[in-house]
This record gives structure tokens, sequence and C-alpha cells, in this order.
């Protein structure tokens, strides 16, 4: 290994702590390694025969390269700049942007607190007796009418992700994306676990050839790795629904994956915003306390011993039922942050503003997605199929 030259590490340190993504079409076409006028040329010293000019002193060379790739100082602000809608993708090590959440749960407000406007709640309640409502027509038509409604609320939440990373300059492939996302529940749904490796595959490869088409004129490394990963983030999670809806029970496992992530989710809102002092995340999402997130918990573990209790099938036993509610308390604050952290990291409220009080589908449904999964192998591993 050879050192490098004495001052090259901060040389490297300071050039790099500039960001280097670009994402307009028109920038993929310069060259990202270009030293010099002609963009033909690399970093590497010259050596013998293919020296064909005066010598250079190389120190004085990279430290001129270097000062060339630094941009301006940056200015500073007293206040954190406002979050814009379409904003670029932050930079990496950038602190997310302070965007006041009020559709997550548990919803807090760390300092000062704040609770709940009536008109705010109003809308919420009216907001989720008319989803309720619509559950329980599609859970009473049983495992068809589940996997009709799952398969709308999965492509609804791909759309908005998408709709998110394009306001946020990228160029996802998003056609692709969102017929993978809306066929993976129902391929599960008829062929089980055979319906993962099979749309995955689809959806890789026919993203890989998008931009090998041009069908767009996008960097294809960035805006693949977007268009797979959204891809993965709604499409391959929410799938398990379809997967848990092969199995006799399946509506009753849903319903009951559901039952104890609402009942986290209204117990966080209530307890958060008007006993939270602690802040759980801050720098990800603000709103969120420590004192939340444990009525959210404690709920949905209430909720599972309930479902045990009432004899909803297959979680009619009290461990199953407990322990249905200790995975859903779990999994779903970790999708609720995880969310809250892309919004962060795209500069965004919400995904969207279908849900009144809520936001939109996949803010309503981010801690849900996470859970689909592990109660998945829950129900495996109980041996309830």
């Amino acid at each position: 290994m050879i050192a490098d030259e004495p001052g090259d590490e901060e040389a490297w340190a300071a050039a790099s702590n500039e960001p280097r993504f670009r994402s307009d079409a028109g920038d993929y076409g310069d060259s990202d390694f270009a030293l010099g006028d002609d963009g033909l040329h690399d970093e590497t010293t010259a050596m013998g025969a293919l020296v064909d000019g005066p010598e250079v002193d190389d120190d004085e060379e990279f430290a001129a390269q270097v000062a060339a790739r630094r941009a301006p100082p940056r200015r500073t602000r007293s206040k954190p700049p406002r979050a814009r809608r379409g904003g670029g993708a932050s930079a990496a090590g950038a602190q997310y942007p302070t965007i006041e959440d009020e559709t997550d749960a548990p919803h807090v407000s760390a300092t000062p607190r704040v609770t709940p406007s009536g008109d705010d709640l109003t809308t919420r309640v009216i907001t989720g007796a008319v989803l309720a409502a619509v559950a329980l027509l599609a859970f009473f038509i049983g495992r068809a009418g589940t996997a009709v409604l799952v398969t709308v609320i999965v492509a609804a939440a791909a759309f908005e992700l998408f709709e998110g990373f394009r306001r946020a300059g990228f160029q996802p492939a998003t056609l692709l994306a969102l017929l993978g996302s809306l066929s993976m529940v129902g391929i599960a749904y008829n062929h089980g676990e055979r319906a993962f490796p099979l749309v995955t595959a689809v959806v890789v490869a026919f993203t890989l050839f998008w931009y090998l088409a041009k069908v767009v004129h996008a960097r294809p490394m960035v805006n693949a790795a977007v268009t797979i990963f959204g891809f993965t983030y709604v499409g391959i999670l929410g799938g398990f629904a379809g997967l848990l809806l092969v199995f006799p029970d399946g509506v009753g496992m849903i319903l009951g994956l559901v039952l104890c992530a609402v009942s986290y989710d209204v117990a966080g809102y209530f307890v958060g915003s008007r006993m939270g002092h602690r802040p759980l995340m801050p720098d990800v999402s603000p709103n969120k306390t420590l004192e939340g997130l444990a009525g959210g918990m404690a709920a949905s573990v209430v909720m599972g011993i309930i479902i045990a209790i009432v004899g909803l099938h297959p979680w009619n036993d009290l461990g199953h039922g407990l322990l249905l509610g200790i995975v859903v308390a779990v999994f779903a604050p970790l999708g609720d942050l995880v969310e809250s952290m892309l919004k962060r990291d795209l500069g965004l409220k919400d995904f969207g503003t279908i849900l009144p009080g809520h936001g939109g589908v996949l803010d309503r449904f981010d801690a849900m997605l996470f859970c689909l999964p592990a109660v998945y192998y829950l129900v495996v591993a109980l041996g309830l199929t």
C-alpha cells in the first residue's frame, strides 16, 4: 500500500465534504472524474513516454485541482430553512430538516407540549371511521375482498412514495415499480412465497433495461437504486399480506394485526400529545416522545390480550394473542420511524393528502408495512397455518 503524500488526507477530507450528487438529466453526460478541460485525463501521474509536456510540481497541481472542486461556503442562517416541496435529496451527513409532523403516531410535542385541536381531532375521527367501515366490509367479504383492499392500499402507498422521490429530484421508473407493487399481493395470494423471487427479478431486470434503453435520460445507478428500493419497501413488505391471506384464517390474522396497530397508533397519539415530554428521536421525528411510544406499545399488547379473550381466530389462545401484541408493539414504531426518516431526508411533511387529518396512505399504513412480515413469520413459527 502506497502512503499518500503529506497533506493529502486534509485535502481529500475538505474535498469530500461537498455533495457530488446531481439529479438533472443534463448532468448525466458530464464526467464526474474529469480534471482537465477535455475530460479525458485522470488524476494519475504520467510516467516515461506518456509525459508529453513540461514537468509540473505534483503537489501544486493536486492542490489546484482540489481548490477548483471546492464550492463557495454556505451561508449560515439564524433559523433553520423551511422544507420545500420538490427539494433535492439531502447531502450525506446533513441534518434532517425540521418539519412538524402531525400525522405520525405516537404524536408528541416535546417542548412546549401541544394538544390537538378539536377540529383536527374531529377530522381524524371521521376519516378513521370511514377507513374502518371500508376495512370491515372487505373483511366481511372474505379473503378475496381483503386481498383487493390490501392491493389498493399498497398501490396507493407506492404511488405516493414515488411521487415523493420525483419531487425530491429523482427520476425513478415509477411505472415499473407500481406494476410490481400492484401485482405482488395478488401473485403472493395465488402462488405463495414463489411470488417474491419472480416479481423481484422482473422488476430489477426491467428497471435496468429502462435506463439502458434511455426511456428517461437520467443517471442509471442512482435512479435504478431508488426504483428498486421503493418497490422493496412498499411492494415486497406489503406482499406479505398476500401470504397471510393464503391461510384459511388469513382474514383473522390480518384483522388481529390491524387492531393491534391501530391501538398502538391511537394510544400513542393521545398519550404523546397530552403527556409527552421526552423526545424519542428528535432528529427523525420531533413530534414523538418516549411517553407516546410507551403508551402505544402498551395498548398494542393489551389489544392482543383482548383479541385472545374475544376468541378471534387464530389468535384465540391467550399466549398467541399476547405474542401478536408484542410483535406489533415492537415493529409498528420501527415502521413509523423509518417512514419519518424518509420524509425528513426528502424534505416532505407528508407523502400525500388523500386522507384528511392523517396525511397520505403511506403515512397512515407505514407501521403495518413492517408488521406484515413479522406477523407472517410469527404465524409460521406458532404453526397457525
